[in-house]
């Protein structure tokens, strides 16, 4: 996994020590973890809105906890926002490259939301 972030994703070294320096959690939710999440996350982000390399490793930068979401929930979310909100694919591609964060609310919560 390790691996996988400095070749596929060209993350370097020195930013996946911070990573891992600043959400120790990363090393047993991740790394350490026997399914691969990694790519399941990266393959989401690919699939769900389109994003690049670059705008997945932008994102892992600013945003290093979306490695260890899981994925089913971070397909929910971003469905939401398809389905629910009408948001385009490339609308919600922007929104995410532009605020992770907006990924980290579960989606049962945004529906709750959007109904009151």
């Amino acid at each position: 996994k390790f691996l996988f972030l400095l070749n596929e994703i060209n993350l370097p070294a020195k930013q996946i020590q911070r990573m891992l320096l600043a959400h120790p959690r990363l090393m047993e939710t991740v790394l350490l973890d026997s399914e691969d999440n990694i790519a399941s996350t990266m393959e989401i982000l690919q699939t769900e809105l389109h994003m690049s390399s670059d705008q997945i490793l932008k994102i892992c930068k600013s945003l290093p906890a979306i490695l260890t979401y899981n994925r089913s929930e971070l397909r929910k979310r971003i469905l939401v926002y398809k389905m629910d909100l009408g948001y385009f694919t490339d609308e919600i591609q922007q929104m995410v490259a532009k605020d992770p964060r907006m990924l980290r609310t579960n989606s049962q919560n945004v529906r709750q939301i959007l109904h009151v």
